[in-house]
């Protein structure tokens, strides 16, 4: 998923929270990343894969969204490209 939206961590209660929207080909969700989650490096146009999210319905945004959990990992994912310069000898 690619991450559309980041919003910079803010104080939430006792910790941090961080929103962030991403986005596949088929739509795209929002989520609360919380406490040292909220602090990793992830910003807008980076692929990121996420598990251990937990789905409720978030009354403010009246809509599914999703929370980070204790176990959730957050992995962004780094690709590289090649320009391959090709030259007759």
């Amino acid at each position: 998923m690619t991450v559309s939206q980041d919003k910079v961590p803010k104080p939430a209660g006792s910790g941090q929270v961080r929103n962030l929207v991403v986005k596949d080909t088929t739509g795209e969700i929002h989520d609360a990343l919380w406490n040292e989650k909220a602090t990793q490096d992830v910003k807008s146009g980076d692929t990121v894969r996420m598990t251990h999210m937990s789905a409720r319905y978030n009354s403010y945004l009246k809509m599914i969204a999703l929370t980070s959990t204790k176990q959730t990992a957050l992995e962004v994912q780094y690709l590289t490209t090649f320009s391959l310069l090709l030259i007759n000898c």
